[in-house]
């Protein structure tokens, strides 16, 4: 009983909190503003990454790698794009994609729907991209899917010697998936970062649940897990 009043203690002040910023936002752009464009606008220039931070950290590293976010296939479609621009122009010497479960195209050849890496591989081929330049990550998938994708990444960049890590995501994703390798890096030094949006453009109800996933990591989620570590440490 006293460890449900906690529970539901702490996750009520984390939600007062949360409202409280996003209340803040809120009357911080409607002044003067009128929707829909506004608010669409203003989300936008909230998930997006800011561009008066640098798009990389940490220095340009022997061995680079080019890792593609998860996501649906009209996501992933323009992942794949910009991965593959980076690639054939230099940006470094493989793609990783992380493939989450779902249902792809059906192809009429087959008479069966496309396994997820049968579309990736069909996806990077149209694309100019052969198997030998591409690979999947076997990644579990996390209660929090940004956070788990980030510490997986990071930790298989270390393990095969990667120094750079080039992170393709959506546009709307830039901000948080930027937030989260930033912070999340320091684990796993000297591993560098750069992120690259896809330019994709995205509506109003996937850049709301966005905002709303971006406020819940920012100052919940990895606050959280920094004192955690931090508490780990000091033992």
């Amino acid at each position: 009983m006293q460890r449900s009043f906690f529970f539901w203690g702490g996750a009520g002040i984390v939600a007062i909190i949360i409202t409280l910023i996003f209340t803040a936002d809120v009357h911080q752009f409607l002044t003067g503003l009128s929707p829909p464009n506004s608010i669409h606008s203003f989300l936008q220039k909230k998930t997006k990454f800011q561009s008066s931070s640098p798009p990389c950290r940490g220095r340009e590293g022997n061995r680079q790698l080019i890792y593609v976010m998860g996501g649906s296939e009209p996501d992933l479609r323009e992942r794949f794009r910009k991965a593959s621009e980076l690639l054939l122009n230099g940006t470094g010497e493989k793609i990783l994609v992380f493939i989450q479960p779902g249902i792809t195209a059906y192809d009429e050849a087959l008479g069966r729907n496309l396994t997820n890496e049968e579309w990736t591989v069909r996806q990077f081929e149209n694309l100019g991209i052969g198997k030998q330049d591409f690979g999947f990550a076997e990644f579990e998938e996390g209660l929090f899917g940004t956070f788990s994708e980030c510490t997986n990444v990071l930790k298989h960049a270390k393990l095969h010697g990667y120094d750079r890590i080039h992170i393709v995501t959506s546009t709307y994703h830039t901000q948080r998936t930027w937030l989260t390798f930033s912070i999340l890096s320091d684990c796993y030094q000297p591993i560098s970062l750069c992120i690259h949006d896809a330019g994709d453009i995205e509506d109003i109800r996937y850049l709301l649940e966005e905002y709303g996933k971006l406020l819940f990591y920012r100052f919940f989620l990895l606050p959280w897990h920094c004192r955690l570590k931090s508490w780990q440490y000091s033992k």
